[in-house]
């Protein structure tokens, strides 16, 4: 909701546990994954630069 002040970012995507598990893993990257759903959940200590690198892991994943 957009009056919710949490950062945790949520979304769904198809066969997301095989498609993003292994890419996300291989980064270094902590998320949530199940089979169909993503769930991040960023701190005070991410910087702008963590979060281009999980856009374009995650990119680079669905292009796959």
């Amino acid at each position: 909701p957009r009056d919710n002040p949490s950062g945790i970012a949520t979304f769904a995507c198809r066969d997301a546990g095989a498609r993003l598990r292994p890419a996300l893993k291989d980064q270094g990257i902590t998320a949530q994954v199940s089979t169909h759903r993503v769930r991040l959940s960023p701190s005070s200590y991410t910087s702008d630069e963590d979060i281009s690198q999980v856009i374009a892991v995650i990119g680079r994943a669905m292009k796959a």
